[in-house]
């Protein structure tokens, strides 16, 4: 009888939007965390460029693409109140291709 099954049945529009809530708060800790690429750009260690530099300076990974592509790919402030993430025109074959279905049907 674990919390999130309860969840899911009696208060999935709550529940979804605290998990996209969650999911927004990690994006945005990645947006911060790939900014101490450039903090630490001028340091001269060796052992502090190898974790804040990005590859082939360092191990550090470079998200900057992929977060771009989770923010323009769909409204954040809508679905952090709606609770439920809607792809923007364009971002997912499939979903256009079903949405153009479903407005065809009408």
């Amino acid at each position: 009888d674990h919390p999130d099954s309860r969840a899911i049945f009696y208060e999935s529009v709550t529940y979804s939007k605290t998990k996209i809530k969650d999911f927004l708060k990690t994006l945005r800790a990645f947006e911060k965390a790939q900014e101490i690429s450039d903090i630490f750009s001028g340091c001269e260690s060796r052992l502090l460029r190898k974790i804040t530099q990005f590859s082939p300076k360092g191990a550090n990974v470079d998200l900057r693409e992929i977060l771009q592509f989770f923010k323009s790919a769909f409204d954040q402030e809508e679905a952090e109140k709606e609770g439920k993430i809607i792809p923007k025109r364009g971002v997912e074959e499939d979903f256009d291709n079903a949405e153009k279905t479903k407005d065809d049907i009408k």
